[in-house]
């Protein structure tokens, strides 16, 4: 199989896949990395079967139209060559980041800035069937799909609630004082009934898979 010398990853964040593909690359190339900002469904900057490799991490799901990227997915991509994509897997076994939301459903009644304007949930292709359906409609082949569960090391309640209350900074900032207070103190019990007591560890789960343009 032809070893990838192009690979293209979109959503790298702080780039810490991109360390861990650079680790890993056993096969000579010249090793070089280039960022910048763009837009999985416009990739105006690359040329049609223009990379060896396409990859994604847990970005999809959040596109506002999945179908586009993966068209755009398919323009770049060479012929034959792999790419490789995940997504948030069930809601139920991504307890990291429904924790917090669960808090808002519950308090939402005396709070009304907890009410979600959520149009479409983060996990809504989160089962196999979904996404494969999804990646095998862009005309793609799908080799490989499984669940991947991650858990975060967290011991303390404090461990959890930086790990759980750093994602969700924007919606406390929206509360008064006594309203933060309100959310901390059910958090709190919530946190210590489902981990810290059950000593299970919050984590999440994530759906991969890879595949190839015929």
């Amino acid at each position: 199989e032809e070893k990838p010398k192009e690979i293209l990853e979109i959503a790298c964040g702080p780039g810490a896949f991109t360390r861990y593909l650079a680790s890993n690359i056993t096969h000579d190339c010249n090793l070089t990395a280039d960022f910048g900002l763009g837009d999985a469904e416009d990739l105006k900057g690359f040329a049609d079967e223009s990379v060896d490799a396409y990859v994604a991490n847990l970005c999809i799901h959040l596109t506002s139209d999945p179908q586009q990227m993966l068209k755009e997915l398919t323009r770049v991509l060479k012929k034959g060559m792999r790419f490789g994509l995940s997504v948030l897997g069930q809601g139920d076994n991504c307890t990291v980041l429904t924790t917090f939301p669960k808090v808002c459903k519950e308090l939402e009644g005396e709070i009304p800035a907890l009410k979600s304007t959520e149009s479409r949930s983060i996990f809504y292709l989160g089962t196999k069937d979904a996404f494969i359906k999804l990646v095998e409609s862009a005309g793609l082949t799908v080799d490989y799909c499984w669940y991947q569960y991650t858990a975060f090391n967290c011991m303390t309640y404090e461990d959890y609630a930086r790990c759980i209350l750093n994602n969700n900074k924007g919606t406390m900032a929206k509360l008064t004082e006594e309203e933060r207070k309100k959310v901390e103190e059910l958090l709190r019990k919530r946190i210590t009934e489902k981990f810290i007591e059950q000593k299970e560890p919050a984590g999440i789960e994530a759906l991969l898979l890879v595949g190839r343009k015929p």
